[in-house]
């Protein structure tokens, strides 16, 4: 009874201001016929997990060219972008760039506290959302007098970290949806 009312509800439009990505995972599921947690959205993940690779690939070029504030950023962004893959596998996206907010909700649906080492790097990510960017974010000097090699190389470790652990949890719910499909 609950899925026939989730479905009228999808097709004829929620009210202004609900997040539709559950509804449309549980239509998703109901057009595949299988339970709601196997309609996993594969080709979003890797759309965005491809960003993210390519965004790591980028840190390597600024930090050769000296262009560490940059290379900040894009570690920020690479860990984002992989956070948000495996909100999408889940058809869950959350729109936020607070990778803290957005690893507390992936850690739920991946069903695992991500390590210790993941918490204290994106914490330390998060600072590399605006800082590195704006002229403004500090009291004298452009971002790029800020930054050094070292910290343009702890901040794509950290990336690195993130992506892999988000490999982790994605392999996980992957393996999962297909032993149940087998199963069932």
């Amino acid at each position: 009874m609950t899925h026939a009312y989730i479905s009228v509800i999808v097709r004829s439009g929620l009210p202004e201001g609900y997040d539709s990505a559950p509804w449309e995972r549980l239509q998703r599921a109901e057009r595949l016929g299988v339970p709601s947690h196997l309609a996993l959205d594969v080709r979003e993940y890797g759309r965005w997990m491809s960003q993210a690779r390519k965004t790591l690939e980028l840190v390597d070029a600024d930090i050769e060219y000296g262009g560490y504030s940059w290379a900040c950023f894009k570690a920020q962004q690479a860990a984002e972008y992989a956070l948000k893959a495996l909100l999408m596998l889940y058809g869950e996206p959350l729109f936020t760039h607070d990778l803290s907010r957005l690893l507390r909700r992936a850690s739920e649906l991946c069903g695992e506290e991500p390590p210790e080492d993941v918490v204290d790097c994106v914490f330390m990510l998060d600072k590399m959302y605006i800082p590195p960017r704006y002229p403004d974010a500090f009291p004298e000097g452009a971002p790029w007098e800020h930054y050094t090699r070292r910290e343009a190389l702890e901040a794509k470790e950290c990336a690195v970290r993130v992506v892999r652990w988000v490999e982790r949890c994605a392999a996980r719910a992957l393996e999962a949806a297909r032993a149940e499909e087998e199963a069932g």
